[in-house]
């Protein structure tokens, strides 16, 4: 029983790889000699950590095997450190494993550089600012956009309409392919409103009798009183437009066939004590006149206020 408690012991208080006489008991329950290791495995596995019969030695391992990181090129050891180890190294440059590829892919992209266009900035000044807009397709002079419209008869068009659409191109910094496309667009649109406008006053035109014989309606209930008026009415907006020379713009505008408007003249011109339509026999001819000016009223006038 003593000499089993005396082994326990040194087994308890051996130091690890067996000094001093510590470490593993012998068969017979000595300690065994300095030096001596554990029995051999019968089955002749290696023990762990040592070199295989078909390997390389215990912990090593492929390059970068496991990693995320692309491998680094021979030469990113000419490379400073921070910009080796860097995200955009890691991105941009390492995925050109040779020299001659990194200089293929900058003289490629120096080209793009040259074609491509770069907008100025907060310190440009004017020379780049026109240098950008030369680029872009912008004449250097308002009167070099080439304006045509193409299935447009230009004669249907205002004379100075593409003067004055040059210079808002100009201002507004169009290309010539940009301005000739607006202004195809504006002119098909000028000739659409104009066409809407004028069916708008013919129709007006058409209607023009009937409506302000509804708007003497309630002043003059008896017919002929108001056929009266409205003669009336006409020959004093005649006098009018002959006094001031502005029955061209009344008839551009729409206003000569405006009611309340000619109606509101009308009234303005005998106020000022204009002659109203008188029937009468001047000359001895039985002719009527058609007030102090006679006959002399345009065609124009005739047409839209003629008996």
């Amino acid at each position: 029983m003593n000499e089993l408690l005396r082994r326990m012991m040194m087994i308890m208080i051996a130091p690890d790889g067996g000094a001093d006489g510590g470490g593993a008991l012998s068969p017979e329950g000595n300690p065994a000699p300095a030096g001596d290791t554990a029995p051999a495995d019968p089955t002749g596995t290696p023990p762990s950590g040592s070199e295989g019969s078909e390997g390389a030695p215990a912990g090593d391992a492929k390059p970068n095997e496991g990693s995320t990181k692309p491998e680094l090129p021979k030469y990113a050891s000419q490379l400073s450190p921070e910009k080796r180890e860097s995200e955009d190294y890691q991105k941009y440059v390492y995925k050109h494993q040779k020299l001659d590829d990194i200089a293929d892919d900058y003289v490629e992209l120096s080209k793009k550089l040259e074609r491509s266009l770069q907008v100025p900035g907060k310190d440009a000044d004017e020379k780049d600012i026109k240098a950008f807009l030369s680029k872009l397709g912008v004449p250097e002079k308002a009167e070099e956009y080439d304006l045509e419209v193409k299935g447009i008869d230009p004669d249907a068009l205002p004379k100075d309409m593409a003067d004055r659409f040059r210079k808002d191109f100009h201002d507004a910094g169009l290309t010539k392919t940009q301005a000739q496309k607006m202004y195809h667009v504006l002119a098909r649109n000028y000739l659409q409103g104009m066409a809407t406008l004028q069916n708008q006053q013919k129709q007006a035109a058409q209607t023009f009798d009937a409506r302000l014989a509804a708007a003497l309606d309630k002043t003059y209930e008896v017919k002929s009183e108001r056929d009266d008026a409205m003669k009336e009415t006409a020959n004093l907006f005649k006098q009018h437009m002959q006094r001031t020379g502005l029955g061209k713009l009344y008839k551009d505008s729409g206003l000569i066939y405006n009611t309340e408007f000619v109606l509101k003249i009308a009234a303005e011109e005998k106020a000022r004590g204009g002659r109203s339509l008188v029937h009468g026999t001047p000359n001895g001819k039985g002719e009527d006149s058609m007030g102090e000016f006679g006959t002399s009223y345009s065609d124009e006038f005739q047409k839209a206020y003629g008996k």
